[in-house]
């Protein structure tokens, strides 16, 4: 999965809506899951706008695509450093005023397209995100971490999903939870591509 670089220029939302693949996505989890059919027909109200099904995927894919971009080059540095070295409005700044997106976005993706094979089993949903884990790490993605890296490498050693998970408190399921969220938000089973990497769990 190649970089992906973006102007300072917003999103044409328009072009957006055009994407056959989020058209793909969403109706084929109509036809795998009878409640997203009621989860689209409900409305969630956010200043004043009625916010449809099909928007909020596009919107989590947009918004961790673009989210992501923009924070990549800040990644890790303390708010005094980057106050430092990126002085001024925040905007695209990885490289020549382009963003790139990180795993970040590369997990969301992977994760839509294991929901697109095989969403309407959650283990079989699981071992097809195992599957493309496994082949996502030989494209040597910059910036893994240590869990997900252990993680994946037990998966290559024959680890079922259900087992390839290390004790760690790290943001591996927060990359991979917004579509989750999105789609599934009161269906524990979603914790699946959680726990695929990361066993621990944060108590509120």
């Amino acid at each position: 999965m190649g970089p992906l670089f973006a102007t300072g220029k917003a999103p044409d939302l328009a072009d957006a809506r055009k994407s056959s693949r989020l058209d793909i996505l969403y109706s084929s989890l109509d036809s795998l899951y009878p409640s997203v059919l009621e989860e689209r027909a409900k409305t969630a109200k956010m200043e004043g706008l009625l916010i449809s099904f099909e928007d909020r995927l596009r919107g989590t894919f947009i918004g961790t695509a673009v989210g992501d971009a923009l924070g990549l080059p800040a990644e890790g540095l303390s708010r005094k450093r980057v106050a430092r070295l990126y002085p001024g409005p925040w905007r695209h700044r990885f490289v020549f005023g382009l963003g790139m997106i990180s795993d970040d976005t590369e997990h969301t993706i992977l994760v839509a397209q294991a929901l697109l094979r095989r969403g309407s089993k959650p283990e079989a949903f699981a071992h097809c995100l195992a599957w493309k884990l496994r082949w996502w790490l030989p494209g040597l993605p910059a910036g893994i971490g240590l869990a997900t890296l252990r993680s994946i490498l037990k998966l290559w050693l024959g680890f079922p999903p259900s087992r390839s998970g290390v004790y760690s408190a790290g943001n591996g399921p927060a990359m991979r939870s917004a579509i989750l969220g999105a789609c599934f938000a009161t269906d524990p089973e979603s914790r699946k591509p959680a726990e695929i990497s990361h066993t621990r769990e944060v108590k509120s």
